[in-house]
Formats: structure tokens, C-alpha cells, sequence
């Protein structure tokens, strides 16, 4: 599915993601459900591996990594296959990095392996 995800005060996007849990109901409320984001951008969206194997000392409010974030069941939309038909140098697309989120980059060469240049505020990373 894509859930929603505020990136901003203003701003709400949706990325891929998976359900991991329904929440406990609450009377007279719509149903939610606990979802975690396949390709995190930001480390709130990246699933803590402590929580995951159930020992994080951190409440979720407090862990600087993602115990699933909690989205009206009514609010997620279809899972979309990306679209590789469209690759050539110097498209964008999004690349994992070491840490494991995913940032903005260009297609640098399309040979095997296939590169890409980081962008990080407007220049390039190497």
C-alpha cells in the first residue's frame, strides 16, 4: 500500500509501505492501522531494529526511528510498481545510502553496475 506521511507542517506524501498491525479500536472511530515505510527517507521513517525484535529502551515518542506510524485504514492507497521503463542518464530516482534511507539522486551511468550522483541541498555528493 502508500501511506500518508506528513514531511512537513504543510506537506503530506505518500510512500510505499506495509501494515504491520490494526490498532485497538476506539469507540466510535474509524479503523487504524500500524504501517512501516519500505524505502524511508528519513530516519523517523526507518523502522528502529530494536523495536522490531522488541527491545528498545525508547517509547515511540522518544525513539529518533519509526515503531510504525498509525494512518486512518481509509487514508492508505494502492501499491504502485515503480516504472523502469523511463531510466536514462540523468533521470532522478531515489538511492539508499549507507545509513538505509533513501535520498534524491541522478542517474549517473546505466552500465553494471548502475551509479548515481546524491544531491544534497541543491549540489552534488560523491
Amino acid at each position: 500500500c502508500k501511506a500518508p506521511t506528513e514531511e512537513s507542517s504543510y506537506a503530506v506524501s505518500y510512500h510505499n509501505a506495509m501494515i504491520m498491525c490494526k490498532e485497538p479500536e476506539e469507540e466510535d472511530c474509524k479503523l487504524k492501522v500500524r504501517v512501516l515505510f519500505t524505502h524511508p527517507c528519513f530516519n523517523s521513517m526507518k523502522p528502529c531494529s530494536y523495536f522490531l525484535e522488541g527491545r528498545c529502551k525508547f517509547s515511540e515518542t522518544t525513539c529518533k526511528y519509526s515503531h510504525g506510524h498509525v494512518v486512518f485504514f481509509d487514508q492508505l492507497k494502492p501499491f504502485s510498481e515503480p516504472d523502469y521503463s523511463s531510466i536514462q542518464l540523468g533521470s532522478r530516482c531515489l538511492a539508499k545510502r549507507d545509513d538505509g534511507l533513501w535520498y534524491e539522486a541522478t542517474i549517473n551511468s546505466l552500465g553494471d553496475p548502475l551509479t548515481v550522483k546524491f544531491i544534497s541541498h541543491g549540489s552534488y555528493d560523491a
